[in-house]
């Protein structure tokens, strides 16, 4: 499957998923040491995601901000790359539905509108349920578990997926903005917005943020330790060992 644009995916009719899920997460404000879109990255390369489409980035980035690269394709050609927001979709091994893996970048303007595409993505493919992911740097010590935290922002979700509803009030990201908008559309865009927070830098490697949240939610796991680099797998094993020491 290649990355095509809204309009043609329009015309040309969305493909059919089974039992939707979407699985989201933005580098910038919510993404402490790229944990949160390092983890989607991850399911899209360990569960061979098919690119789906890209946000025209336009309207909702600021390129002196986020700028564009550009690259070189065979030596020859430059080629320049936008920054944007990507989906693409998979199914996990031995699952019975679909996921929507979204990743980008936190928009510099027009959250709402940018917020309203990502809803009309979930219309048109039927997702049921949408996941975001984020990840704060905390003083975590080595020797006590990252804590992940997952909210609901309905009652009946929080007690179906053993979370707690969210209760947080402040400042936001994007994150928070798409799922007011999940749950506050006319009508409602999903039976379920959740969110999954996980702190410290350990946790950062492990990506445990997702995991949790698919064990939760989805009731599988990804084999995020075995696919670390052997660097990450040196320092995991020299943590342990000095807290087995401790």
């Amino acid at each position: 499957m290649i990355e095509r644009p809204r309009a043609e995916l329009e015309d040309d009719g969305w493909p059919e998923l089974t039992d939707a899920i979407m699985v989201a997460a933005f580098e910038g404000w919510n993404d402490a040491g790229d944990a949160a879109s390092g983890a989607v990255e991850h399911l899209e390369l360990i569960w061979d995601a098919q690119p789906l489409l890209a946000i025209d980035p336009d309207d909702y980035y600021d390129f002196q901000v986020n700028r564009p690269n550009v690259s070189l394709v065979d030596g020859v050609t430059r080629r320049v790359s936008w920054p944007t927001t990507r989906m693409s979709v998979c199914r996990p091994p031995g699952a019975a539905f679909d996921l929507v893996l979204v990743r980008g970048i936190e928009p510099n303007m027009r959250w709402q509108a940018f917020c309203d595409e990502i809803l009309d993505v979930v219309r048109a493919l039927d997702v049921h349920v949408v996941v975001t992911l984020g990840a704060l740097l905390s003083d975590t010590p080595h020797t006590r578990a990252t804590q992940v935290t997952g909210t609901s922002y309905d009652q009946d979700s929080a007690q179906k997926y053993g979370l707690e509803r969210s209760q947080y009030e402040g400042p936001t990201g994007i994150v928070g903005v798409l799922q007011d908008a999940c749950v506050t559309g006319e009508p409602a865009a999903v039976r379920a917005a959740l969110d999954t927070l996980s702190w410290g830098l350990l946790d950062a490697m492990l990506k445990a943020a997702p995991r949790e949240t698919l064990v939760r939610v989805a009731g599988l796991t990804a084999p995020f330790e075995s696919q670390l680099s052997p660097a990450y797998r040196r320092i995991l094993a020299a943590v342990r060992m000095q807290a087995g020491a401790s």
